[in-house]
């Protein structure tokens, strides 16, 4: 006859207990598996856009410029064939590429996953400046509304307002020391405009010379204050004695809302 020995039973506040220590084990267990993995993820994500030529630069596009070459424009952006896309600096970029002297805004787009397309604003020149001296190739430099040089040229291109007085014409992408007559300039009406071949700034204020074809010789502004009104009374003033087909020596808009002929 065989007989076995009692079996003792586990009180179930043990059982319990050892239930919640395997489940704290099994959830640390997991925690630090989930750990490992998002570090490894975070190890190639970081190796992708670091490392890996799939987020690279591999080409980098142009449009909007025409006096700007595209390879200058490149030059200026500086941006390696494979750097990485994630971490380019594309405001950097439009910075670099905008000291370039027709380029008045470029703005940078990355195209996921390899592009870079660059886009330039040119500035419109309105006005030039004299070299005296300089070799014929540079003896005008052209200038834009704010005063910047974008260029320098052997003839100065139709259309354009000379600014009188300006010393020391400075190498493109620098401002000239008349830049407030440049913007005078650039807020004229096209008529008068067409009309304009020189501004000047001197002791008794800006003037502006016209040219034979006018129905004036010059405009005097007087200060710069108030130059917007001063030139839509000037244009007023034109436009009328150009209907009526009469001359005179000047226009005085110095008080813009009482112009003064003679």
């Amino acid at each position: 006859m065989t007989s076995s020995a009692p079996t003792r039973a586990i009180d179930p506040r043990i059982r319990e207990r050892r239930t919640a220590v395997l489940r704290d084990q099994g959830r640390r267990r997991l925690r630090w598996l989930l750990v490992a993995v998002a570090v490894c993820c975070t190890a190639g994500l970081i190796w992708l856009g670091v490392e890996s030529p799939l987020l690279s630069v591999h080409s980098t596009s142009v449009e909007g410029a025409r006096h700007e070459s595209t390879e200058a424009v490149l030059r200026a952006a500086a941006i390696k064939h494979g750097t990485a896309l994630m971490f380019l600096d594309t405001a950097a970029v439009a910075a670099r590429v905008e000291r370039l002297p027709w380029v008045l805004t470029a703005s940078v787009h990355k195209s996921w996953p390899t592009k870079v397309s660059i886009t330039v604003v040119e500035r419109t020149p309105v006005a030039w400046a004299a070299r005296p001296g300089a070799a014929r190739a540079t003896a005008y430099a052209i200038v834009d509304a704010t005063g910047r040089v974008v260029a320098d040229v052997p003839r100065v291109p139709p259309g354009l307002v000379q600014i009188g007085g300006s010393a020391g014409t400075p190498a493109p992408g620098a401002r000239i020391a008349g830049s407030r007559l440049a913007g005078v300039v650039g807020t004229m009406p096209a008529l008068l405009r067409a009309f304009s071949a020189q501004i000047v700034s001197g002791p008794q204020g800006v003037t502006i010379r016209l040219r034979p074809t006018a129905p004036s010789t010059e405009i005097r502004l007087g200060s710069l204050d108030a130059t917007r009104d001063k030139l839509a009374a000037a244009f007023a003033v034109l436009a009328r004695l150009r209907a009526l087909h009469q001359h005179v020596r000047y226009i005085d808009v110095a008080v813009p809302s009482v112009p003064v002929t003679a």
